[in-house]
């Protein structure tokens, strides 16, 4: 063989083994992030105990705790700080141990007050008032419901 022929088979020689080594770097990185997804933990406020609809949170961190958990594992719209609990009202009930998420929550202006009324008991209705400020107060009303036309 001539020496350009043997130099041209050893430049190439070389140039293929750069490219393995650097395919073998690229896969081994997006491997490790694959497996850094799989793992990546997020922090979660988690319930201490069970809580019924209409619920006012008057002290989040007495309620609640924050955990980390696996990213794969927490539900969409969970709540990651206590802080976001504040003046909120539980929309529905919440398990021991069950993340609490933005949909289980509503806005309330005054903490201490429950924003949620329960259903009427039987033979009552609830009935709307509207006042002056443009806030709305419902409130039962006794004896039989008639229709308004």
């Amino acid at each position: 063989m001539k020496t350009q022929s043997v130099v041209i088979l050893s430049v190439c020689l070389a140039f293929c083994f750069l490219c393995l080594v650097a395919c073998g770097l690229v896969s081994s990185y997006l491997t490790s992030r694959l497996i850094a997804q799989k793992n990546a933990k997020v922090a979660v406020v988690i319930a201490k105990h069970n809580y019924s609809k209409g619920t006012a949170i008057l002290d989040p961190e007495e309620m609640f705790e924050i955990r980390e958990i696996l990213q794969l594992d927490a539900p969409a719209g969970a709540v990651s700080d206590l802080k976001d609990l504040r003046d909120r009202t539980l929309t529905s009930d919440i398990r021991e141990g069950q993340p609490v998420q933005n949909a289980f929550l509503e806005s309330t202006k005054d903490a201490s007050k429950s924003a949620l009324i329960d259903d009427p008991e039987p033979g009552k209705r609830a009935i709307e008032i509207k006042t002056k400020g443009g806030g709305v107060y419902c409130a039962p009303k006794t004896g039989p419901s008639k229709a308004v036309s």
